[in-house]
């Protein structure tokens, strides 16, 4: 879904696109409290998965408004947006406890779409896209757009990365499970070691990016 909304990012925009990924995410998160058969699962989990991909989104939206050498700092800001996953952590076994799991799929539906009314009000067109959509100029053609998968350096990152963060999202989802069926803890604590485990990953996927920062130019 990566390559998928990064390219539609790049052709349409990734304001609206960024729209389209939240509130398609709401609606699957809040089917997940009403799926009953393992296919509906399925379907609601694959709606949700996309979500995943809006990093691809914000990739093409953020550094089109900065300038090279602020690109680094402005995507580890970006980065940021990983300690969902253990805010999720800390405050969905509250929920869980009070509401039933069930309450957690819902509530988390309802600030998703909340944050993505936020962030529709506060977002403007990003100026390349606005730029070319003024002028009447034509999206990029798909086989330049493309023109990358043909380096296997790519296809090389790509899989580094397939190991490297799929590792750490696998880890996050399974660890908390794993704690309770075999020390026996409580859901509780069992997600406070988690957050051990997830927020210090977080804060290093947001000082990867400023590295890449370079000095300005005079």
């Amino acid at each position: 879904m990566r390559v998928v909304l990064g390219l539609w990012a790049d052709r349409h925009g990734g304001r609206r696109l960024f729209l389209a990924v939240m509130i398609v995410a709401a609606v699957a998160t809040w089917f997940v409290a009403d799926a009953t058969t393992f296919p509906t699962i399925l379907v609601a989990g694959l709606g949700t998965g996309i979500a995943g991909g809006c990093s691809a989104v914000g990739l093409s939206y953020i550094t089109r408004w900065y300038p090279k050498e602020r690109h680094g700092t402005a995507l580890g800001i970006l980065g940021t947006g990983n300690a969902g996953a253990a805010i999720t952590k800390f405050a969905a076994p509250w929920v869980m406890l009070a509401y039933g799991w069930q309450g957690v799929a819902r509530l988390w539906a309802l600030l998703l779409l909340c944050a993505a009314t936020v962030f529709w009000l506060g977002s403007a067109e990003d100026p390349k896209q606005a730029a070319r959509r003024a002028a009447g100029q034509p999206v990029a053609l798909l086989a330049r757009q493309v023109e990358p998968l043909r380096r296997l350096r790519v296809w090389r990152f790509g899989l580094d990365y397939f190991f490297t963060f799929g590792g750490y999202v696998a880890l996050s989802v399974w660890l908390p499970r794993y704690l309770i069926a075999v020390y026996g803890l409580d859901i509780r604590t069992a997600a406070a070691i988690a957050i051990a485990f997830s927020m210090p990953c977080d804060l290093f996927r947001v000082s990867e990016f400023f590295p890449t920062a370079a000095a300005p130019t005079k």
